[in-house]
C-alpha cells in the first residue's frame, strides 16, 4: 500500500526529473543555436572572399571566362574571327620620365589609366593590359560586338580628347600616339602565378606597328580597320599613306576626329 509519503517522494522525483530533462533540451538548444550563429558568421565571411577573390580575378580575367572556370568548364584559347585591337603609347616618354620622380611618374600612370579604364567601360573596351606607358586593348573580344571597329575608333577620340586636359604631377601636358588594326585572333588565359587574358596573332602584331608608326596626337588604323568604318559617316578619315610591315607595304589611315 502507497502512503502518503511514499506518494509525495515519488511525485518530487518526477518534479525533478522532468525539470532536469527541460533544462537539458533547453541547453541542447542553445548549444545548436550557438554553433547556427558561429556557422552564419563563418558562411558570411566566406561569402565576403568570394566577392573580393572575385573583384580581383576581373581585373585581370574577363567574367565570362571567371564563370566558366567556376562551373568547370573548359577555358582553354579561343578563336575570333574579328576584333580591333588597340595600342597607344605616350609620345616622349623617355624624357619625360628622366626628369620626373618615380613615385610622381606612378601616380601620374595611375591617374592617367583610371581614365583609360572609364573610357574603356563606356565603350566595351577590354583592357589587356598596361605596360609602362603602352596600354593594350581590344574591342569584339571577350564579348563579340559586330561594331568592335567602331567602338575602337570612338573609344581613341575620346582617349584624345581626354589627354587634351590632362597633366602631369608636375602640370606637364602630356601627347600619346595610338594605333588599330582589326582582324582574327586568338584569346586566353596566360601564366599561372599570375594569370591574366590575352589576345595573340598578326591582328596584334600589326595594331602595334600601326601604334609605331603613328605621330603624336594621331590615331593610325590598318586599311581594315578604314574598311569597317569609312561608311559610317560619322568619323573624318585621312589617308592612305603606304607602311611596310613585315616587308610588306600596306595601306594605313588617319581618324582625324568626328563628323
Amino acid at each position: 500500500m502507497i502512503t502518503a509519503d511514499i506518494f509525495a517522494k515519488i511525485l518530487l522525483t518526477l518534479v525533478l526529473t522532468n525539470a532536469s530533462v527541460e533544462q537539458v533540451q533547453g541547453f541542447q538548444l542553445a548549444k545548436v543555436e550557438e554553433v547556427t550563429d558561429t556557422l552564419n558568421a563563418l558562411v558570411a565571411e566566406l561569402d565576403a572572399e568570394i566577392v573580393e577573390t572575385d573583384a580581383i580575378l576581373s581585373r585581370l580575367i574577363p567574367e565570362d571566362v571567371i564563370q566558366q572556370l567556376k562551373s568547370g568548364q573548359d577555358t582553354g584559347a579561343r578563336e575570333f574571327d574579328n576584333v580591333t585591337v588597340f595600342f597607344s603609347d605616350i609620345a616622349s616618354f623617355t624624357v619625360l620620365s628622366g626628369r620626373t620622380d618615380p613615385r610622381d611618374m606612378i601616380k601620374m600612370l595611375e591617374r592617367l589609366w583610371q581614365n583609360y579604364d572609364a573610357i574603356a567601360k563606356k565603350w566595351g573596351v577590354y583592357k589587356i593590359e598596361t605596360i609602362g606607358d603602352a596600354f593594350f586593348g581590344v574591342a569584339g573580344c571577350p564579348t563579340e560586338t559586330p561594331d568592335h571597329a567602331e567602338r575602337a575608333v570612338q573609344f581613341s577620340l575620346d582617349i584624345m580628347e581626354m589627354i587634351r586636359d590632362f597633366r602631369t604631377q608636375a602640370g606637364e601636358p602630356i601627347n600619346i600616339r595610338v594605333g588599330l588594326n582589326s582582324g582574327p585572333v586568338t584569346a586566353g588565359i596566360l601564366g599561372e602565378t599570375n594569370p591574366h587574358y590575352t589576345v595573340v596573332g598578326d591582328t596584334a602584331t600589326v595594331a602595334s606597328r600601326m601604334e609605331a608608326t603613328s605621330k603624336p596626337g594621331r590615331i593610325h588604323m590598318n586599311e581594315t580597320t578604314y574598311n569597317m568604318v569609312k561608311d559610317l559617316g560619322k568619323f573624318i578619315l585621312s589617308g592612305p599613306e603606304p607602311v611596310e610591315i613585315k616587308g610588306v607595304t600596306t595601306m594605313t589611315y588617319w581618324v582625324d576626329g568626328r563628323i
